[in-house]
């Protein structure tokens, strides 16, 4: 909110980001470095500059599909922390595929829809 109209800027979200995670990473290590929590919150932070990244350039498909590889990598690291005698990770990314399938195949219909009706005029 202090922010205002900067937050919306690229530079103010990859600064914030950086400075949130490294704030809580630093604080995991010296509260209970037993077990890395920071990678909870850096996950969530990672998603702002993420967003505006891509909302500024509107490449919505390629926003899907680097989220989804995002949300991959998050899974995949709590599932090899946290149980990684149990293979669980695999059920949540399974579902977060279809995010960049359906933005494809939305593309690629709206595509052929337009070529099929230009060549009808």
């Amino acid at each position: 909110m202090y922010l205002g109209e900067k937050a919306k800027t690229l530079q103010t979200a990859l600064i914030g980001s950086a400075s949130t995670i490294i704030y809580y990473a630093l604080l995991n290590i010296m509260v209970s470095p037993q077990y890395p929590w920071a990678i909870y919150p850096a996950f969530l932070v990672m998603w702002w500059p993420l967003a505006l990244y891509h909302a500024q350039r509107k490449t919505f498909v390629a926003f899907s599909v680097t989220a989804t590889l995002l949300i991959s990598i998050f899974f995949i690291t709590v599932n090899v922390i946290s149980s990684p005698s149990v293979i669980w990770a695999i059920y949540p990314i399974f579902v977060t595929l279809w995010w960049p399938l359906s933005m494809y195949f939305y593309v690629y219909k709206r595509r052929m829809y337009h070529a099929t009706f230009v060549k009808r005029m």
